[in-house]
């Protein structure tokens, strides 16, 4: 897999240095985990999501992917009152805690060989994999390590964040 980095210009710099700081330093700058059985179908979709909250009120956080401004996705987030993060900064996916998932994913399967030959036997691998990570609390590190990833952008001056 190529690793490509893009130059980040110094708006998106801004703009993540401004996330971070509110969420750092905001009393209730509380970024979490939230999992659930919502799922839905939408067609011609990849059946995945994920959100983060402040609080109790879950956020769906885009990062600004075409695929998140489809028709069908925003009528779908519209007729089920789903809200945006709003001011999640482009270009940010080293913050987000559910990339570090599917990143560390991939590289268990590249290690363990695991290879899937049907739709099922995927699933069945994503699974198992998942059900490994979870028993060995990665997402509670993951979760917790958002804090430090966003003290390590200030750092950077709003630059990318090591996530290896």
């Amino acid at each position: 897999m190529a690793n490509f980095i893009p130059v980040l210009d110094v708006t998106t710099k801004l703009q993540r240095k401004q996330f971070a700081e509110k969420y750092l330093f905001d009393i209730d700058g509380r970024i979490s985990l939230y999992s659930g059985s919502h799922g839905k179908n939408i067609p011609n979709t990849v059946p995945l999501w994920s959100c983060i909250a402040v609080g109790n009120v879950p956020n769906i956080v885009h990062d600004y992917f075409p695929v998140h401004y489809a028709s069908s996705v925003k009528e779908y987030m519209k007729s089920n009152a789903l809200n945006v993060l709003p001011d999640w900064p482009r270009k940010s996916g080293d913050l987000m805690p559910l990339e570090n998932v599917w990143r560390e994913m991939v590289n268990r399967f590249e290690v363990e060989g695991i290879f899937a030959n049907t739709v099922n036997e995927l699933w069945d691998a994503i699974e198992q994999v998942f059900n490994v990570m979870n028993r060995g609390g990665y997402f509670m590190e993951v979760i917790l390590d958002t804090r430090n990833k966003l003290r390590r952008l200030l750092e950077n001056d709003g630059d990318w964040v090591d996530v290896n």
